[in-house]
């Protein structure tokens, strides 16, 4: 598994769309996933691990979701037995960020912590390197708070913990959801949904 190295913020055009559920949804997502960001940013840490939550529940109920519009739209329930979906539940970021979202919403077990990271940015006079602040995911532990995660390899955990480091959950997120559009895209132009 290679690292994340460029974070996809946005979905693939002509994925989600045509799905009214599922993009009210993805809106959502990304408004708590901007709210998290403000909050953290003014450092009011509890409003934003309460976004923290809500941005988790909101990314899977889209992925949950998508069964449902799919039925709506081409009158049969033809997503979850495709093989994009198996593709997309097998990714190592979206599956484990399901994963997370059920620890984290119902048992409180991952909590999210705020910390201060460096970015460089480059424009007209060079590279600046910027302090920012955000929410990071806690570590994943099998032991300690990553009980029972079925099907999710030790590899697998180990990639994350090593993304989760480098890469704020907004952004994890938003990557997330841009690798399942991917898929969501390719089953739509296998069954020309436009």
């Amino acid at each position: 598994m290679k690292n994340i190295e460029i974070i996809g913020t946005d979905y693939q055009r002509d994925s989600f769309e045509v799905f009214s559920e599922s993009i009210d949804r993805l809106r959502s997502c990304q408004y708590f996933c901007d709210q998290m960001q403000l909050y953290a940013t003014q450092e009011i840490d509890q409003k934003a691990i309460w976004y923290f939550r809500a941005a988790l529940s909101a990314y899977q109920s889209i992925l949950d979701n998508i069964s449902g519009d799919v039925k709506r739209y081409l009158g049969e329930n033809s997503w979850s037995k495709s093989p994009q979906c198996e593709s997309m539940v097998n990714n190592p970021l979206i599956k484990i960020l399901s994963k997370v979202r059920n620890f984290a919403v119902h048992s409180s077990r991952l909590k999210g912590k705020a910390k201060t990271y460096y970015v460089t940015r480059l424009d007209e006079n060079g590279e600046n390197i910027e302090t920012l602040r955000s929410i990071f995911f806690d570590e994943l532990d099998r032991k300690k708070n990553f009980k029972d995660a079925s099907k999710v390899s030790l590899e697998e955990i180990i990639w994350f913990n090593k993304q989760a480091k480098t890469w704020p959950v907004h952004l994890l997120m938003r990557h997330g959801l841009y690798e399942a559009s991917k898929y969501v895209s390719h089953f739509n132009a296998v069954h020309r949904i436009i």
